[in-house]
């Protein structure tokens, strides 16, 4: 039996944790997905609080680091707008991969509607985060970037915007014969 290409591969640090010689050290673990830790870092050099996505690269086969290196490759290739994390750079060591990125402290999109309610019954805000998601969608799929995995929990709110991120499942392929691809939930009947 052949091992599954996207299996999950979590990665969890001790913190306080440093990589790349010290210039990013992590202080709080902001999530665990299936194929990834995000941790809240500082950037010592900057100043400047950064996300850092670790998939852990430890025993992948080469078409299992070829999905992480397509995540990494189509992320930066819509990078520069301003509602999509901006990849800042990657490292690889320790046996991962660290994606670094814009830190939000608003949670994500998920977390603000079920626990916050901050859009029950707020018209401006529901219209302008629908504008600024179909913004950063019409971004990538004019790059011929389709991610394939918009929910609200990938969708980080920033205090003057809102940003996506997650590229793990993304494709530049126009035509996708991956059938069940996204999640469970979020996927049409």
């Amino acid at each position: 039996m052949s091992p599954n290409p996207l299996q999950p591969q979590p990665s969890t640090k001790i913190l306080p944790y440093a990589i790349d010689n010290g210039s990013l050290i992590f202080q709080e673990m902001l999530g665990v997905g299936a194929y990834g830790s995000v941790y809240r870092a500082l950037d010592t050099q900057s100043g400047e609080k950064r996300a850092v996505k670790c998939l852990s690269s430890s025993g992948l086969n080469s078409q299992q680091r070829a999905f992480q290196f397509n995540e990494v490759e189509l992320h930066a290739m819509v990078s520069s707008h301003p509602n999509i994390a901006t990849l800042h750079r990657v490292i690889e060591e320790d046996d991962c991969l660290y994606m670094v990125l814009d830190c939000g402290d608003g949670g994500d999109l998920f977390y603000a509607i079920t626990e916050r309610g901050g859009f029950v019954g707020n018209d401006a805000a529901i219209k302008t985060t629908f504008g600024q998601i179909v913004d950063a969608v019409l971004h990538c799929h004019s790059r011929g970037i389709f991610h394939r995995d918009l929910k609200p929990e990938n969708i980080i709110l920033f205090p003057d915007s809102i940003k996506l991120v997650d590229f793990g499942l993304a494709t530049s392929q126009l035509i996708s014969t991956d059938f069940g691809c996204g999640s469970t939930f979020y996927l049409s009947p």
